[in-house]
C-alpha cells in the first residue's frame, strides 16, 4: 500500500500554462483594427434632455452630421451633408419647402455650439458622449477594436488589450500551452492528446517497476 503511494506521488503532475511573453509580445505586436470610415447614426431618442427637433436631418431623421441647411429664406430646414448630397443625384429641389436647393454656407455659430452641447447616450456601450465628440467616441467604441491575433474560431473582438490578454491566458483555443514537466507546447484545443507526457510515462513505468 505505502509502495504504490510512493509511486502515485512519484509521478509530477502536469501543469498545463501558457507563456506570459508570447501572449505579452501578441499584444504589443497587435494594431488597432480602425475604420477611418466608420458609418454611424445619433438617434435623437437617444438624447440626454430634450433635444430640439430642428437638429434632426428631414431625410434620415437623425441628429445631423456635417450640416447644410437650405438657403431659401422661407425654409432654413437641416440635412445631414451626405443625404442631402444624395437626394440632390436625383432631385432639385428642397425635401421639405420644395423650391430649388440653394445651400446656405453652414448653421449659424450659436446654433452649432447648441448642437454641440447635446448629449447622447451610445446604444452600444451605454456611455453618455457630446455631439462635438460623437465621431472620436465610436471610433474608440465600434471602430477601435482589438481582434484576436490568432485568429481563434470564437472570432471575439475586444475593446481593450486587458479583455484580450484575458482571452488568450483562459480561453482562447489556439493559445500554445507548455508542459510543466516536458515543455512541450500544444494548443488548449489539443490538449486531450497529451494526457501523459514522455517524461511522466518514463517515471510511470520506472515506478511500477
Amino acid at each position: 500500500m505505502q509502495s504504490n503511494l510512493r509511486n502515485q506521488n512519484s509521478v509530477e503532475k502536469m501543469i498545463f500554462s501558457p507563456s506570459v511573453k508570447d501572449i505579452q509580445k501578441l499584444i504589443d505586436n497587435l494594431k488597432p483594427r480602425v475604420d477611418r470610415n466608420l458609418s454611424f447614426t445619433i438617434a435623437p431618442e437617444a438624447c440626454l434632455g430634450e433635444f430640439d427637433e430642428y437638429f434632426k436631418c428631414l431625410i434620415c431623421l437623425q441628429a445631423v452630421q456635417k450640416p447644410l441647411q437650405c438657403g431659401q429664406r422661407r425654409c432654413d430646414s437641416l440635412f445631414c451633408g451626405k443625404c442631402i448630397k444624395g437626394w440632390l443625384r436625383n432631385h432639385s429641389d428642397c425635401p421639405n419647402c420644395k423650391s430649388h436647393f440653394k445651400s446656405s454656407e453652414g448653421i449659424s455659430r450659436f446654433a452649432l455650439n447648441t448642437l454641440n452641447a447635446y448629449k447622447f447616450e451610445c446604444q452600444e456601450c451605454r456611455l453618455p458622449f457630446t455631439y462635438e465628440k460623437a465621431r472620436d467616441h465610436f471610433l474608440q467604441c465600434l471602430g477601435n477594436e482589438l481582434e484576436c491575433p490568432l485568429k481563434c474560431s470564437d472570432s471575439l473582438y475586444f475593446s481593450d488589450s486587458k479583455n484580450l490578454a484575458k482571452h488568450l491566458e483562459d480561453a482562447c483555443p489556439e493559445v500554445q500551452l507548455q508542459c510543466s514537466i516536458c515543455k512541450e507546447k500544444k494548443s488548449r484545443a489539443n490538449l486531450n492528446s497529451h494526457d501523459w507526457c514522455p517524461i511522466q510515462l518514463r517515471k510511470r513505468n520506472a515506478d511500477l517497476k
